[in-house]
Parts: structure tokens; sequence; C-alpha cells
């Protein structure tokens, strides 16, 4: 005998959300996900739209006072700005108690006690922010205060984008910091009011419309206290996503985030054996090759330096197989033919022959520096 047992169609989405289970905020976002591009926007890897948000990378270095207004990159891709000509103090700090290995610390410098206020913003490449228009989209990030961050102190969130094509290669103009800025610009800004002493996170959602072409984040302390060695904040773990629920920090490797930051910004150290070959017109120049760690976004900005004061000294290895270390001191003279993936350099020396090939390899602490920063 068969036995047939029919049953009427039903809404596997609308029967899960009517189950009494929680599902948690990711479970949520992954329920109302409507394709499979948006479920492995939740559950998949890039996520995080900014770079280096957990602050690990930091090619520049590790601490800075002063600083002018505008200009000063601190961890890798993050822009510190001022407004007002009083000094700060910005440092890499340990956040081992918040999952994350270090934040970015803002604070007066010493002796500095007028009324200013201090940021930290990420401007976003235009075609990594494409993905963001027309959507909801979420900026969270971790922060907290030093004990003597004073009373009354507030704190703003913005996620700022701008519809005019002509900046879409340029750094943000943030309009709420800065008096020059473009109409173009929209900004929203959410105040969080005096933060406290111990690491929370915040969130803040916007609404992109389809006409941006740019977007970038922004937090800061819309004023400070005194200059007392407790008077900062401390930030990290910054994350902007697509969707109106701030999911769980994207951790990448070490090694993944440092590529991305490559993009933007490089740094090549102590240059060994770099071969070269002696101008056919003079017997004291030769030119050498030098490519980069990976393609940057545009042709960079290519800088030398010496820590020890020098324009870019190296030693030169030349006839017999030797160092000429009484050449210690021979100088970077030219930098030419700058493109995203390679440059030449002109070195200098004294006493060599025409057409003569070498090498040369720089003193410790010396190298090259490329920016392409927004």
């Amino acid at each position: 005998m068969t036995v047939t047992v029919t049953k009427s169609k039903f809404n596997l989405r609308d029967t899960l959300n009517s189950l009494k289970k929680q599902t948690g905020l990711v479970g949520e976002q992954v329920m109302r996900a409507e394709t499979a591009t948006e479920f492995y926007n939740v559950v998949g890897q890039n996520r995080n739209i900014l770079i280096n948000g957990s602050v690990d990378i930091w090619q520049r270095g590790t601490a800075w006072t002063g600083g002018s207004d505008n200009d000063l990159y601190t961890a890798d891709r993050w822009h510190f700005q001022r407004y007002a000509a009083n000094s700060a103090s910005i440092s890499r700090q340990s956040a081992l108690d918040n999952a994350f290995n270090y934040c970015i610390r803002v604070g007066r410098a010493t002796g500095d006690t007028g009324s200013t206020a201090y940021y930290i913003n990420q401007p976003v490449e235009g075609l990594n922010s494409k993905r963001c228009l027309g959507k909801w989209v979420t900026f969270s990030y971790w922060i907290r205060t030093g004990s003597a961050h004073q009373p009354g102190t507030y704190f703003t969130s913005s996620i700022v984008y701008h519809t005019d094509a002509a900046y879409q290669n340029d750094g943000m103009y943030y309009n709420n910091f800065r008096s020059a800025a473009p109409s173009s610009v929209s900004s929203d800004l959410n105040l969080l009011g005096k933060v406290g002493t111990v690491w929370k996170r915040f969130e803040q959602i916007t609404y992109i419309p389809t006409g941006a072409v740019q977007v970038g984040v922004a937090i800061g302390s819309a004023g400070h206290g005194t200059a007392t060695s407790n008077d900062y904040f401390e930030i990290t773990g910054l994350q902007l996503e697509i969707g109106n629920v701030a999911t769980p920090f994207e951790h990448r490797l070490f090694g993944a985030e440092l590529a991305l930051c490559h993009r933007y910004y490089q740094v090549i150290e102590q240059v060994s054996w770099n071969q070269g070959q002696a101008s056919r017109d003079t017997a004291t120049i030769s030119f050498h090759g030098q490519q980069l760690h990976s393609p940057m976004r545009i042709a960079p900005t290519v800088a030398t330096y010496d820590n020890s004061g020098n324009a870019y000294s190296c030693y030169r290895y030349g006839p017999g197989g030797h160092y000429d270390y009484g050449l210690w001191n021979s100088k970077v003279t030219a930098i030419g033919n700058i493109s995203t993936q390679s440059f030449w350099f002109q070195t200098t020396f004294a006493g060599d022959t025409v057409y003569e090939s070498k090498a040369i390899r720089t003193v410790a602490n010396a190298g090259f520096t490329m920016s392409a920063e927004l």
C-alpha cells in the first residue's frame, strides 16, 4: 500500500524568524542576507574597508610631538589632525587588555595649555569605497581616555563622503574639521560625550548615497583639558563595513595588512649591493635601479633618510672586490624615472673609471621612503 503525505509550502526565513532561539547580531545579519554576496560580506573576509584598523603597522615611527595641521600620518593610513595651533603628543601604546596589540594615543604635549581639538581620520580610496554607495554602512571602534581627561570633553565620530569626482584620488576634506573644505563634502557627526577610562566600543550608522565617490572616517576629541600625563585618549579596532550592525572586528594577518599599507607608503631600509653603472661622461657618477616592495597607488614621492643626519650615505664596492670605506659619506644626489613600481637614483663618488660597473651598500639606518597617500 502506498501512502502519500502532502504539506503546504512555507517560507524558511519567516519560520526561522519566528523561533524563540536568539540568533545574535551576526546571525541576524546572516538571516537578512538576500544574496550570496551579502552573506559573505557578513561571514567572509574583507568586511573591514579600512586599512590597518588594528593599528599594528607603524612604518613611520612610533612617537611624535607637535606636528602641523592636516599633514601628519602616524600609524599607517591614520592621519592626525589638530584644530588650533597647539602641540600634541601622538604615540603607539599597548592595548593587550582589549584583544588588540596596539592603540593610538593622542594627548597634549608638555606645556600646552590652550584650547584645541585633535582628530584621527582615514580617507578611503575611491575604488575601495564604491561598494558602500547606496547602502548603509557602520563605523565602529574601541576607545578610552586617561584618568586626567577632563569632564566636559566631548568626542565626535564621523563617516564622511563627498560627491565631487575631482576629489576621488585626493585626500578627504572634512568640513567639520577644516574651514577650507569644498561644499561637496557631506558628513554625519555623532557626539559621544565623555568616554571614560575603560575600553568601550562605539558604533555609528550612516547611509551613503549613490552619488558619492569617496568615503572616509574620523574620530576625535572636540576639546582637551590640561597637559598632564594622563590627559589623553586611545583608540584601536577601527572598522568600516557595509550593513547597519557592527560585526566583530576583522583581524587580518600581519603580512596581509602590511601589503595593503604598501600601496600607500613604503620604506626601503639599508639597500645592499645595488648594482649600478658609471656615467659615460664622468667617473664620479653612477646610476642604480631600485624596485619597490609592491606596486603603489600612484607614482610616489620618494625621499632619502639617514638617521645620522646625512643625505643617505653609502659605501662603494668597486674594482678589486673591496669596500671603499673612505667614501662612506658619498651621497644620493638625484632620483628619477619614478613609477608605481620602481625608480632610479644617482650616487656621486670620486676617482672611479668611466663606464665602470659598481655596487653600493648603504650605511645603517639609511634608506628611501615612498609615499602615495591620499
